[in-house]
């Protein structure tokens, strides 16, 4: 049986991820992309290096991928809508 791609909403930078694994629907946990977590560790106080080291070994499991066009995050904001996930906005300053 083919696993059902789940989609989340990065808090910190506002794009939309697809990923394959269950974490968000089950355990209710927020996903934040691998770029914003390393940059979180490097404004705590980290070196680069080691930053990266964390991202590797928090991540290492996760299968998520970008959105690599307007017209595909669309298309997702779409999918998430409709399978009643609540999307968020992105707040234009």
């Amino acid at each position: 049986m083919k696993n059902k791609r789940n989609y989340f909403f990065c808090p910190i930078c506002h794009q939309i991820f697809s990923c394959n694994l269950q974490c968000q629907v089950k355990k209710r946990i927020i996903c934040i992309c691998s770029d914003c977590l390393k940059k979180e560790a490097i404004d705590l106080g980290l070196t680069v290096d080691v930053a990266e080291d964390i991202v590797k070994e928090l991540k290492g499991i996760c299968k998520i991928r970008r959105a690599k066009s307007e017209k595909e995050a669309a298309l997702l904001r779409l999918r998430m809508e409709l399978e009643g996930i609540k999307v968020f906005k992105r707040k234009r300053v």
